[in-house]
């Protein structure tokens, strides 16, 4: 048989606890596959990756199994950048993304050379989420053909926070006539279970947020306010059927909600004032929107007397957060799908890195 060449490309920020139980199984797992390497990105983690690499990963480094790399720049998790620098650094002919909690199960480079021989107009992908959310914390596995990955300039990286730049990406090699393999033996598809904390931890949503407020509405239902450092709000409504109207959102979770089962829709934005007083909402053109006035430290009346609620930190918290971050992610999808514009027109995974153990700088321009 022959072999292509696959290149294995995890990317870590501050995820290095899940990392510590995939990375050396995954290696384990498919190292009787002739060709193969592991890209480890460290983009810019602030935990204890680096020394954990260095010291336990020794082994791996030495044979040139595992090529690692490490980004100092970063302050802020950029998924499709980060993506998209590690694809830059692989040297297979064949890449595969697996996140950094994604275990690929044993034999799984043997099954993506299999089907990578069998047609050069194909990528491998997970089953699409179903509207349980099932095979979520997989979408990131994603194996194609780096000419392909040249072609569509990668992930576009004006998707910044979590949340559909694979399935864009995708998106954009099917309308193009490359068909979608779906990768069906489920012990390719597993997964640690996590909270949507981690997922939102360090991205640009979190990062921009000043506070979040629930506005409950008899006929419309919630609506949330994301209140952002610059002065700017954005206004969502809230499809969640664990919010009810009747029942002020003070908790700090919803039982048995999914990841992603509280979407949000129908974005506004505009400007607030926020004083001792309350908080005044305008239009663009400066125009009063509504004024709220502070009831306590968690209540806010508007003029009208409906009721405003700021979040405590908390699974809602973090759950809305992801809803953002999705919402603008599957925006730039729809995009992209209707305008079928090149993406990156300047350029992808830009920017300067250090590969160890040697210490060698590298520039990706």
């Amino acid at each position: 048989m022959n072999y292509y060449k696959l290149s294995f490309c995890t990317v870590c920020m501050n995820r290095t606890e899940h990392l510590k139980q995939t990375l050396i199984r995954n290696i384990r797992d498919n190292i009787d596959y002739p060709q193969l390497e592991f890209v480890l990105l460290n983009y810019g983690s602030k935990d204890d990756l680096h020394e954990w690499v260095m010291n336990e990963l020794a082994e791996y480094l030495a044979t040139g199994t595992l090529q690692y790399y490490k980004a100092d720049f970063p302050e802020l998790f950029k998924m499709s950048h980060s993506k998209n620098m590690a694809f830059r650094l692989a040297t297979g002919d064949v890449l595969i993304s697996v996140d950094a909690d994604n275990y690929t199960g044993a034999g799984f480079a043997q099954y993506v050379n299999r089907w990578f021989h069998r047609s050069e107009q194909l990528f491998l992908a997970p089953p699409w989420t179903d509207v349980g959310r099932k095979w979520w914390d997989v979408q990131g596995r994603l194996c194609l053909r780096t000419s392909h990955f040249a072609q569509f300039h990668g992930y576009d990286e004006t998707i910044i926070d979590y949340g559909f730049e694979d399935q864009d990406l995708k998106h954009r090699m099917i309308q193009s006539g490359i068909r979608k393999t779906v990768i069906r033996n489920v012990q390719y598809l597993s997964a640690i279970q996590h909270t949507n904390a981690l997922r939102v931890q360090s991205g640009i949503t979190r990062k921009l947020m000043a506070t979040m407020l629930l506005r409950a509405g008899e006929r419309t239902g919630w609506e949330l306010w994301y209140l952002r450092t610059d002065n700017r709000f954005e206004r969502f409504k809230v499809i969640a059927p664990t919010i009810s109207i009747q029942t002020p959102p003070l908790m700090d979770s919803l039982p048995g909600a999914h990841p992603c089962t509280v979407r949000l829709t129908d974005l506004k934005t505009g400007a607030y004032q926020a004083s001792h007083r309350g908080i005044t909402f305008l239009s663009h053109q400066g125009k009063v929107i509504d004024e709220l006035t502070h009831e306590s430290a968690t209540e806010l009346t508007a003029a009208t007397g409906t009721a405003f609620y700021r979040l405590q930190p908390g699974e809602l918290m973090d759950q809305l957060l992801l809803g953002r971050s999705c919402f603008l992610g599957r925006q730039r999808l729809l995009h992209n799908r209707k305008h079928q514009n090149k993406v990156n027109p300047l350029g992808y995974g830009k920017g300067l890195l250090t590969h160890w153990p040697e210490g060698r700088v590298v520039q990706l321009d």
